[in-house]
């Protein structure tokens, strides 16, 4: 956390005690499933075992928050192709009642 990098031991080092960017404390790179939400690239992080791309779960394993078109047929929707078409098999708002 010095603002810099010490070449073979850290990934990076941005001098900053926060773990919501690009750099974690650790000195390690941000990625999806590290645990934290990164503000600049994440909707959210629950850890690598903890996203799942499962009907329902709380935080894809991209890093995404569930929603229709990410292709996973949640609870709610009776289709999930993956895009926000209406022109194809599945609506632009997967199947639910507005």
């Amino acid at each position: 956390g010095d603002n810099f990098r010490q070449r073979g031991e850290e990934q990076c080092d941005d001098g900053n005690r926060s773990n919501n960017d690009d750099c974690l404390n650790s000195c390690n790179r941000a990625r999806c499933g590290d645990g934290y939400v990164n503000r600049f690239s994440e909707d959210c992080d629950l850890g690598v075992d903890r996203n799942s791309d499962e009907p329902n779960a709380e935080c894809r394993t991209d890093c995404s928050d569930r929603r229709c078109g990410d292709g996973v047929v949640d609870e709610g929707e009776s289709c999930d192709d993956g895009n926000n078409e209406d022109d194809d098999d599945c609506p632009a708002n997967c199947g639910v009642d507005p």
